[in-house]
């Protein structure tokens, strides 16, 4: 019987990482980890012992890859192996040497490149959504009034500048400052939508079959960054949902992808999807919702019979990442409230420190990093 083992790229999305790494554990999955460097917060997890190399250099250049690849493949002595999709930037670098990875018999888990970028580039998938009727956030050409959202056509900087992300732009000074800084023809301007924020998760099998769940985002960083606190919610069962399995079936998508959605004044609005890890990975994993288990299946990778069974957990899930406002507290910038507000957190703080995606016996010490630098001291 052949083996398929799987191999994670560390350093990057690391929370991603994490819950990905304790659901091999737990389904009995063989893996090797290549860290980013030695300050890979991986080397300080339970997980360091999985690490079989360490890159050369933080930059993906093949030649390193590939010989972190033949490290693994020394170790771990499967047949094919599972590059996990841990971040936006190895996703493209696989796909864009797709052939080069299958020779050293790795298994890219991903959608050929065309579709990848009809998803993933926030200008092409936001026309895509309003041409099948999927609602998003108006398009501005003319910045008069604020605040906006600058996003960028593509992931990529067409003049080089490496990866682009959204901006929201305030005020006219924060605008001229932007226009300042950046090639205006790398973005296109969008309304702000405020109003309740969501995560709708999916997996979509290369058979045809979807798994979905879904999350209300309650904190997070500022700028539309990652989020600190989240709960369940039950969106994956409304109609909302419904319309974006639609959309992705009729794309002919498979894999995993997040599409993060407002509602505001009743309706829903799309505001980005991405198909990799997503940060907030360990609430769909403590509730039970088996997406990267069907991932790996999908894919050949062995687990346990029971690994599939959706085991719903009972009860509100929650997801907490303490470590996030320490950028904020650095910037002197403030943390994003959707729905809820800083007396709310701090009376269930008890209930968010439990929930903390660091707070584990197999990431203790990364926790602990946290209260050393006074992160969790500032909410006590």
């Amino acid at each position: 019987m052949k083996k398929t083992a799987v191999l994670i790229f560390s350093g990057y999305n690391q929370r991603g990482v994490i819950a990905f790494c304790r659901v091999l554990k737990a389904r009995g999955v063989s893996f090797a980890i290549i860290a980013k460097s030695q300050a890979d917060t991986i080397l300080r997890s339970q997980y360091a012992g999985e690490v079989v190399g360490i890159r050369r250099t933080t930059a993906l250049v093949r030649e390193d890859l590939l010989h972190q690849i033949r490290l693994a493949r020394a170790r771990l002595g499967a047949d094919k192996y599972f590059i996990a999709p841990s971040t936006e930037a190895l996703n493209r670098f696989l796909l864009a040497n797709r052939q080069v990875f299958t020779l050293e018999d790795c298994i890219i888990p991903l959608v050929e490149e065309n579709i990848y970028r009809q998803l993933s580039d926030k200008f092409r998938f936001t026309a895509y959504c309003r041409e099948h009727g999927v609602r998003v956030p108006q398009q501005i050409d003319t910045v008069t009034s604020f605040p906006v959202v600058a996003k960028p056509r593509e992931y990529w900087s067409r003049q080089g500048k490496g990866a682009l992300y959204p901006v929201i732009i305030n005020n006219a000074a924060s605008y001229a400052d932007f226009t300042a800084n950046n090639d205006e023809s790398d973005y296109f301007y969008q309304e702000f939508v405020g109003g309740q924020s969501f995560y709708l998760l999916y997996y979509f099998t290369r058979g045809g079959k979807v798994l979905s769940y879904s999350q209300k985002n309650l904190i997070q960083q500022p700028g539309g960054k990652s989020v600190v606190a989240a709960v369940s919610s039950n969106i994956h069962g409304q109609a909302i949902s419904a319309q974006y399995t639609e959309l992705f079936s009729g794309m002919g998508y498979f894999g995993l992808v997040m599409v993060e959605v407002k509602r505001y004044q009743g309706e829903y609005y799309m505001i980005e999807a991405n198909p990799r890890l997503w940060g907030p990975s360990q609430l769909f994993v403590d509730a039970g919702c088996p997406l990267f288990e069907s991932y790996l299946s999908d894919f050949g990778v062995p687990l346990r019979a029971d690994s599939l069974q959706h085991q719903p957990y009972d009860g509100e899930v929650r997801y907490c990442w303490l470590g996030g406002t320490a950028d904020t507290d650095a910037s002197q910038t403030e943390l994003t409230f959707h729905d809820y507000d800083r007396l709310s957190f701090m009376k269930q703080l008890p209930e968010w420190l439990a929930a903390d995606v660091y707070n584990r016996p197999d990431t203790k010490k990364l926790f602990m990093g946290e209260v050393g630098n006074g992160i969790v001291q500032e909410w006590v």
